[in-house]
């Protein structure tokens, strides 16, 4: 069953990346402005595109899921917007596999992972939370931006695959860069969750 299961996780892993250096999502801190001004987010690429928002003139920690033209793309509520890049200072070690959540999540069911050091917390409205102790170190490859853990519960195994891949929650207009496969065993037997996460910005 254990062989069955990783076989299927491992058939999700997409294939070779670009550079590591040039990989999202990655995080990022506003520079080169200063207050009172703000950095304008913008509906597209482009500085004559609709302004959406704005970032504080010290914002930290922002994700950017993509770039286009030296413009990231960011969530900010309930959309997703462009800021110019050169106004973001990518965060020092984030090179390969960057891939630390915050957390991952999903509908249809609804579902979330939740990683606080040293552990993964699985929560879905049905049940109550499953704190996941790990017992393999997790498995990476640089080419391909995925991370893949194994952790052990009290009913078996579960299995996580972490990829960086275009990701719509389904509820709303934010888009991310990271996606999430989970498979956790449940009342019912073997169940496979998919979904979004974002980084930590800590």
């Amino acid at each position: 069953m254990m062989i069955r299961i990783l076989t299927l996780l491992f058939a999700l892993l997409p294939g070779l990346a670009a550079a590591a250096d040039e990989t999202f999502p990655a995080l990022y801190d506003v520079t080169g402005v200063t207050a009172p001004d703000t950095l304008n987010v913008r509906a597209a690429p482009g500085s004559g595109a609709e302004k959406t928002g704005a970032l504080a003139h010290d914002a930290k920690g922002v994700e950017v899921t993509a770039v286009s033209d030296g413009w990231g793309r960011i969530n900010l509520g309930e959309a997703s917007g462009w800021v110019y890049m050169r106004y973001l200072a990518r965060r020092p070690g984030q090179d390969g596999l960057f891939l630390r959540p915050a957390r991952c999540f999903g509908t249809e069911p609804f579902w979330s992972l939740e990683f606080p050091p040293g552990q993964v917390v699985f929560r879905t409205p049905d049940l109550p939370p499953v704190t996941l102790i790990p017992f393999e170190p997790q498995q990476t490859n640089p080419y391909s931006g995925s991370y893949a853990f194994t952790a052990m519960t009290n009913v078996g195994p579960s299995f996580g695959v972490l990829r960086r891949a275009e990701c719509n929650d389904g509820m709303s207009d934010r888009d991310y860069g990271l996606a999430a496969d989970f498979i956790h065993p449940g009342p019912t037997g073997v169940m496979h969750y998919t979904g979004c996460c974002v980084l930590s910005g800590n």
